[in-house]
């Protein structure tokens, strides 16, 4: 991976530090989580790992094709459904799984220039929130490898009751304007200063910021997410956001 120049890094920091200086209102800095912190799709990972330990029974063959094909159709659906297939199975247990799921990938591939970004938030005491269209319970590991507890994740869940998780959805679909909604319920309505994504999807969270927009990419070409990235940093060199490819 091709991290942030030393340039850029600086750039970043020292406008963080001119931000902080002057902001009227608590600090919140807001990260998508796949393609932007790591460089890969955590729901598609995790699902993959439940189909392979045969965690789940009634549940198609493919998975995550079958998601794929559903996000065509209705991608709220879609996202909401890698939630729901974990109905029935108490919630410490599927936190279980992500965490034995995180543990048997190996060497997470993440971005140590994000890191040192969220490091140096942390040192300012900025409220760091990650909010992903993925499934809120299979990204929270992935986060606390930057040291952001579970509270701070803003995903697709599904209500949990009596410690089971149920079908019925709970809070907003994190896909786009979703994605800004779920954050402004948390903060109570404080705007991010801060706020960095990879695709379409995390256009409206980006634009949501007040100060600093970042946008990232290390998609190669035929992934998924490869043309989005592209439209992506098309639109950061035009609004003069800050841009870099990790490839």
């Amino acid at each position: 991976m091709k991290e942030f120049s030393e340039s850029l890094l600086k750039q970043i920091i020292s406008q963080i530090d001119r931000c902080l200086e002057t902001l009227d209102r608590p600090a919140v800095a807001a990260f998508d989580a796949d393609g932007t912190l790591w460089n890969m799709d955590m729901s598609e990972h995790f699902v993959q790992y439940q189909e392979r330990e045969k965690l789940l029974t009634e549940i198609p063959h493919s998975p995550w094709q079958h998601h794929l094909k559903m996000h065509k159709e209705d991608p709220k659906a879609a996202y909401l459904w890698l939630a729901q297939i974990n109905a029935g199975h108490p919630i410490s247990e599927v936190r279980g799984w992500a965490d034995r799921f995180l543990k048997d990938y190996g060497a997470i591939p993440t971005f140590t220039s994000q890191r040192q970004i969220i490091d140096h938030l942390r040192k300012k005491e900025v409220e760091i929130y990650i909010i992903t269209a993925s499934v809120k319970w299979a990204v929270e590991p992935g986060a606390r490898l930057y040291g952001v507890d579970e509270d701070h994740v803003i995903g697709v869940a599904t209500q949990v009751k009596e410690g089971l998780v149920t079908t019925e959805q709970d809070g907003e679909i994190t896909w786009r304007e979703g994605k800004v909604k779920g954050l402004l319920n948390k903060t109570n309505g404080v705007y991010p200063f801060f706020a960095a994504g990879n695709s379409s999807g995390d256009l409206p969270l980006i634009e949501s910021a007040t100060d600093i927009h970042l946008v990232v990419s290390a998609a190669q070409p035929g992934e998924h997410t490869y043309e989005t990235e592209q439209e992506m940093l098309k639109i950061a060199e035009e609004r003069e956001w800050y841009r870099h490819r990790f490839n």
